[in-house]
């Protein structure tokens, strides 16, 4: 046998082990992060044994490519758990890969555990190393049917998770198992009409108004109201909420504001529901009193511009109607997400953005403001507004606890990651600033409400990314109790403001006032972490996975419960009851995805980016996550003038995405624009099979200025000769 026999030997010998040795990768990655899972071990080796049996002849090109997708998918897989709580569902993996947002995620410290990437690629570098120097493979029918028994494992999966469905979906699954499961469950949906029949009438009760309740107190002595948004905020992270529901935890992430909460005697709302992740589903569910999409399609803010007449209802717009100044103030860019037209439509007489605060340049983050540079306008635009004669409704909306987390040095010092830092700066802002308030005497004649958009939870707390936060800083302190019992959520705050000002309220508008005493409880619903969770009339938490299983718990009409029992799991029609619920409650605006007419843009004046990092941050129109229906035509308008450049001009760039990953729609290639300059575009986009989370992101380089003078996007169904039907 001569050397080079001998070395291809030995490199099949070590490539056959690399390949064993991937058996158990994924099963230690799971236990070393996640500890130990019977279902979760099973699905890791199975996954790994359908990896090997696909891998183990083919070229070294394609090893390389699948390996190197599976060592990132995995961490990234990773990060999503440890950043937010959740796991990645088929609607958003891609999300996970795409290189723009993983640049503006990784923005700061970078990732939480880099050297799960490194060992990943460098044993995958190894593998594809030693496959170029083994050269053909022989087959090897004993270990290949040992694979194939391995994949047994997947049915034996099922009967494990059955001892425990409570546990995270990251405990008891693969990435990639996980992803392939919720595929199937999805396309095995039944869809019976009696099922939707009646999600229909359980829908209407669940969202109808409810003021049947005792007033706490007469019509409320403030005439101003202050909503303030904190982003990703638990209600788990104050002490005093914690506790008062059951709740054993060793971590103080505001003991600030748990104080001033406790100090200024504010209401507690504290079993306070959240119904999905997502800032501008949040706000929808707060100011326009309706449940959120229970799903990531299309939000329903989006829809409203496309509705000539759902906008009325919404909070800002009904106090703009009895003589308030409406405003909203964030400390981010407007255009993402189109905040710069929805919350126009919403009611708000004044949208104002970073551009509205000045600060130091050491306080800006990649999103905008951090918390402190924020709180410190918002406080100059409280006092602005104090200064008029009528009264006033401002919402503001936090930044800087969105990954990437905004912190000084001083902070990210003292504290063990960004987020927990983050987390303390923004305990410190809010609390600084509501001292203000009350020392300037905002308190006496202002409502003022502390909430969050969402929930990025805790892996230790039972329904922790469900959990809300709610405070509530009245004149009536005195009279209103600490804790206010029972059930409320996003849904209810506009219901309840309203309530508070003994104003009218708009009958689409749900919920219940958490101003007043109920002598029964109520059903609620949320979707977090890939959950749809149902509270329902008996009392009892219905939690659906995305395989359609179900499990019952008793909460005695509580939804955040530290432990409960279960009562029973079901599948098939009952549990597919309850997403039939969520689908109504999806689609209650009645806006179709076979006709639909987006204007974005309307003679708006954009800033060039000097330089583009990435296409979320730097993004000058928000039509982001639109759905188009199966065999329909998108047609899209685009104006756009230079108003003001440099001479190199303004280099201009339209970019398509679906689920956040470039899309293989193909956008025209737009002109560089010098001064005076303009552009117009017409095109189409085809969707035979439809299309989900469509995003269009325009980038403008250069310096300088812009005016966007349309930017429409308009979806009509397709008849069968393939021209666009009208009306």
């Amino acid at each position: 046998m001569n050397f080079f026999s001998f070395a291809r030997r030995r490199a099949q010998g070590l490539y056959l082990l690399a390949l064993c040795v991937a058996l158990l990768l994924p099963l230690a990655i799971q236990w070393l992060l996640w500890g130990w899972s019977t279902a979760g071990a099973l699905s890791s080796v199975a996954s790994a044994a359908l990896l090997f049996l696909l891998l183990y002849r083919r070229s070294p090109l394609i090893l390389g490519a699948v390996l190197a997708v599976w060592g990132i998918v995995q961490t990234a897989g990773v990060e999503l758990v440890l950043a937010v709580g959740r796991m990645p569902s088929i609607t958003d993996v891609v999300y996970l890969v795409d290189p723009t947002m993983v640049r503006n995620s990784l923005h700061g410290s970078g990732l939480a555990r880099p050297d799960l990437l490194a060992a990943l690629l460098l044993w995958s570098v190894g593998a594809v190393a030693l496959r170029l120097v083994s050269g053909p493979l022989s087959p090897l029918p004993l270990l290949r049917r040992g694979c194939w028994v391995l994949l047994l494992l997947f049915p034996l999966h099922g009967m494990a998770r059955q001892l425990d469905l409570a546990a995270a979906p990251w405990k008891q699954f693969g990435i990639f198992h996980k992803l392939a499961a919720e595929t199937v469950s999805h396309l095995s949906l039944a869809d019976e009409a009696q099922v939707m029949a009646q999600a229909n009438l359980h829908a209407a009760a669940l969202s109808r108004l409810d003021l049947t309740g005792q007033r706490l107190i007469g019509q409320g002595k403030a005439k101003n109201v202050l909503l303030v948004v904190l982003e990703g905020v638990s209600g788990a992270y104050l002490d005093q909420i914690r506790e008062s529901l059951g709740y054993k935890w060793d971590q103080h992430l505001m003991p600030r504001l748990s104080r001033l909460a406790r100090e200024q005697k504010a209401m507690h709302t504290a079993d306070f529901v959240v119904h999905n992740h997502q800032t501008i589903r949040g706000l929808y569910a707060l100011l326009c009193g309706d449940y959120p999409k229970l799903d990531f399609s299309t939000p329903k803010a989006m829809e409203l511009l496309a509705l000539k007449d759902h906008d009325h209802i919404c909070l800002p717009a009904q106090l703009a109607g009895q003589g308030f100044d409406t405003t909203f103030l964030q400390a981010a860019d407007l255009a993402f997400m189109s905040k710069d037209k929805v919350m126009p439509r919403m009611g708000f007489h004044k949208t104002v953005g970073p551009e509205g605060i000045t600060g130091p340049p050491e306080q800006a983050i990649p999103w905008g403001w951090d918390d402190r540079a924020f709180f410190n306008g918002a406080l100059k635009t409280v006092q602005g507004m104090r200064q008029q004669k009528a009264p006033w409704f401002l919402t503001l909306l936090t930044v800087g606890t969105h990954q990437p987390y905004g912190a000084p040095k001083s902070y990210l010092e003292r504290y063990a990651n960004e987020k927990v830092a983050a987390m303390a700066y923004l305990d410190d802002a809010v609390s600084d600033f509501l001292t203000r308030l009350d020392d300037l005497g905002v308190m006496e004649d202002t409502l003022v409400i502390v909430t969050s958009d969402e929930s990025h939870g805790t892996d230790d707390l039972r329904l922790a990314n469900a959990w809300g936060l709610n405070l509530v800083f009245a004149p009536e302190r005195e009279t209103l109790p600490v804790f206010k019992q029972g059930v409320y959520g996003h849904i209810d705050m506009a219901a309840s403001i309203l309530d508070y000002l003994a104003l009218p309220i708009n009958q689409d508008i749900g919920g219940r006032s958490f101003f007043r005493d109920y002598a029964h409880g109520r059903e609620m619903i949320s979707y977090t972490n890939g959950i749809l969770r149902h509270l329902n009339s008996a009392g009892h938490l219905v939690e659906c996975d995305f395989q359609q299983v179900c499990r019952e718990y008793d909460q005695g009409f509580r939804f955040m419960v530290p432990q409960a029992a279960e009562l029973s799991r079901y599948s098939g029609t009952q549990a597919h009851q309850e997403t039939a619920l969520a689908q109504v409650l999806n689609h209650s605006l009645s806006l179709s995805d076979d006709e639909q007419n987006y204007l974005f843009a309307n003679g708006d004046r954009r800033k060039l980016k000097a330089t583009i990092v990435n296409d979320w941050t730097d993004n000058l129109i928000g039509a982001q996550y639109l759905d188009f229906g199966q065999g329909t035509r998108t047609t899209v308008t685009l104006r756009i003038k230079a108003v003001q450049t440099d001479t190199k001009g303004a280099s201009l760039r339209l970019s398509l995405k679906e689920y956040d990953q470039d899309s293989a729609v193909q956008p025209p290639k737009l002109p560089l624009l010098h001064e005076g300059e303009e552009m117009a575009i017409t095109f189409d986009i085809d969707n035979p099979a439809g299309r989900r989370a469509f995003s269009f992101h325009l980038l403008g380089e250069g310096l300088g200025e812009i005016e966007i003078g349309e930017f429409r996007v308009n979806t009509h169904r397709l008849s069968a000769t393939g021209k666009t039907k009208k009306g």
